[in-house]
This record gives structure tokens, sequence and C-alpha cells, in this order.
């Protein structure tokens, strides 16, 4: 079966630290590649960005923090190559304003190549946050985030402070209620939506970031998937 290793940058993205816990990023590729018409059954492993092991010359191996995301990018894909048990790579960040990540993630993925590290890898920017993709289908938010989940919002892309916004509808319907047990965990519930998101719905309402990540693994991953029907 497909292995896919998850870059993100916390549990919401890809689950706990190198766990196969199910995420919003994965549930999304699931997603997409039911969009495309593959099967999309895969195993997985989450890894936080802050977290990735960077590989020296001799094979030592040390854990810290990397600077700028094409350094991140190269060091994700040099790691997972090297475990030897991944077919692809995911690797996905929030936008934050900045311009120049999408950019700098694939000249990261290019420099990996460059050193014979090649694994098929799709890269994105959700903008401005992860967040923004999970408000994009009305209908998931409002099946799942309550009535007031199903408002219009405006351009969500345009938005600069989604997690304030799915935080405020997951907390008016499921956590301003002491009496709800089991309490649910923030994370389980975004995943929830992520599940239940149209991939057309949220390419319209996300036409930069979203389709371009459709786009990332249309052409990367797909591949992958079709040579083992």
């Amino acid at each position: 079966m497909v292995k896919i290793r998850f870059y993100g940058e916390g549990t919401t993205d890809v689950g706990r630290h190198k766990k196969n816990d199910p995420s919003v990023l994965q549930a999304f590729v699931k997603n997409i590649l039911a969009h495309l018409e593959v099967p999309n059954d895969f195993e997985w492993e989450g890894y936080h960005i802050k977290k990735i092991p960077i590989h020296g010359r001799r094979g030592k191996t040390k854990t810290g923090t990397l600077s700028g995301f094409k350094r991140r990018v190269d060091a994700a894909i040099v790691d997972a190559f090297r475990k030897r048990c991944f077919n692809g790579v995911v690797f996905v960040v929030d936008h934050d304003g900045d311009k120049s990540r999408l950019e700098d993630m694939i000249a990261g993925r290019d420099s990996a190549r460059d050193k014979n590290y090649y694994l098929p890898t799709a890269v994105g920017t959700a903008k401005y946050s992860i967040e923004s993709w999970l408000l994009a289908d009305r209908k998931a938010r409002r099946d799942n985030l309550g009535k007031s989940g199903g408002d219009d919002i405006g351009k969500i892309e345009e938005k600069t402070r989604p997690k304030q916004k799915v935080w405020a509808l997951l907390y008016e319907k499921y956590l301003k209620d002491d009496d709800i047990e089991p309490k649910l965990d923030e994370w389980k519930l975004k995943l929830i939506v992520a599940q239940k998101a149209d991939v057309e719905e949220v390419m319209k309402e996300c036409p930069v970031s979203f389709k371009s990540f459709v786009g990332e693994v249309e052409e990367n991953l797909l591949p992958i998937f079709k040579a083992n029907l």
C-alpha cells in the first residue's frame, strides 16, 4: 500500500508527531484523490516541521529548528527518502501573508532532487491558514459547526484570522456547554469538517491556495496511486 509522510505545523494539520492520527491535511488529500477518481486508501505518518531531522554528510543526524522553508522542505524529503518506506511526501504550511513561502518550498523540493533525493512531493500554503480551507464548504460548515456556520462569511482567502472564526464556531456548537461528555478535542472537531468538505467547493472559495494544492497533488502524487491500481 502507498505510504505518505505528511509535514505540517502542528496537531490540527498532521496529528500528533510521528503518529498515524487522522488529520485535517490527510483528510483533504483523501478527498482530492477521490475527486481525481483514484482509490484513496493509503498509510501515513504525521511529522511536525519543527522536529525534522537534519542529516549530515557523514551519516550523522541531529534534530534542530531549521530556518527558511527551502531548507525545511529539502531536509524533510531527505529524511523521508532515507527511511525507505515512503512513496511520497506532502508538505503544507499556513500562508500567514508571506507570498514567498510557496516559492521557497518548491526550491527546497528542487534542491533535494538535485542531490538525488527524489520522492514525489506535493507542497502548499493554505491562505491564510489551513482553517481557511475548513471554512470554504458552506454545507460542511453548517452541518458540523452549527446553524451560524452556514452564514455567508465573504471571501475566505481575504480573511486574515480564520483560526479565530473556526474556534468561535466550535465553541458555539460543542465547547460552551459544560455538560457535553466526553469533551471533544479541537483538532478532532476540525477533522470532521475536513472529511466532509467538497473539493469543488473548497477550490471555488479558495481559488489561490487550495486550487494550487490540488494541482500539486494531481501532478506529483496521482501517478503513484495510478501505478498501484
